[in-house]
């Protein structure tokens, strides 16, 4: 009898399992929305980094079809602009084609990742891709951190 009894619980907990394994995920995207974790970039004043970065932009752009000279200016634009902010470093690279594009960081140990995840072409169409990126570019130099975006403010979790 007692063999049966486990039995019938062991059954029971298995089929509690897949509920459990998708209120883990609802929390996870829960948690994703209610505060948001963004990559941030440490050292971009860094000329190692800065040039890193500069390069980087640049060959995303071009492998996504934007001539050199538009690449080289969007991530000219985008590196400028980038040094003034404050918060959360999303990167948007703005080509003289119309098209613009949005690049996060993820941190890495060591080192940092280039993730180009959304374009928008002058039509007003809008593209994003967060599962697997368009584009994911190493930057060599670069040191990222991950930092919980709250109110318009980062912190470090």
């Amino acid at each position: 009898m007692p063999s049966n009894r486990s039995s019938r619980l062991r059954r029971a907990l298995m089929s509690l399992l897949p509920l459990v394994g998708a209120a883990a995920i609802s929390g996870c995207a829960a948690l994703s929305y209610v505060a948001p974790i963004d990559g941030e970039l440490d050292n971009l004043s860094d000329a190692a980094c800065s040039q890193s970065l500069s390069t980087e932009v640049v060959a995303a752009l071009e492998k996504q079809g934007e001539t050199p000279e538009d690449a080289e200016d969007a991530a000219g634009r985008a590196l400028r602009i980038l040094a003034r902010r404050r918060g959360p470093d999303l990167l948007e690279a703005a080509s003289s084609s119309g098209v613009s594009y949005w690049f996060d960081f993820k941190p890495l140990k060591p080192g940092c990742l280039l993730r180009l995840y959304g374009r928008q072409k002058a039509s007003g169409a809008t593209t994003t891709n967060t599962i697997t990126y368009f584009a994911n570019r190493p930057l060599a130099g670069c040191t990222c951190s991950w930092n919980l975006a709250i109110d318009n403010t980062t912190s470090s979790p």
